[in-house]
């Protein structure tokens, strides 16, 4: 599966609005685990039986990426991306 690349996507999305086609994808994208804004980097995460991380507050921020995302709330999903990201690497180094 080739993977998406949401900092490049929304970080145009601030600046020039998104055709409706690119929305409709990344509306599609962000809700699947595999290719949500979780879903590359928290692969090495334990997951449920439908790869949901199996991390609570990485659960709720994915979620929230999700609705901003539908919202066509660019700077928030933005947000949310990166606060993702430092939830995803705090766990990683945990499990280290």
């Amino acid at each position: 599966m080739k993977r998406f690349n949401w900092i490049m996507f929304l970080k145009r999305a601030i600046k020039k609005e998104p055709s409706d086609r690119e929305c409709a994808i990344a509306r599609r994208k962000s809700g699947y685990w595999t290719t949500c804004a979780c879903g590359f980097l928290c692969k090495n995460l334990p997951r449920n039986h439908e790869g949901e991380p199996g991390d609570g507050q990485l659960v709720r921020l994915g979620m929230s990426f999700y609705r901003a995302i539908h919202r066509e709330e660019w700077r928030r999903a933005l947000s949310f991306l990166y606060r993702i990201e430092s939830r995803t690497a705090k766990l990683l180094k945990e499990a280290k």
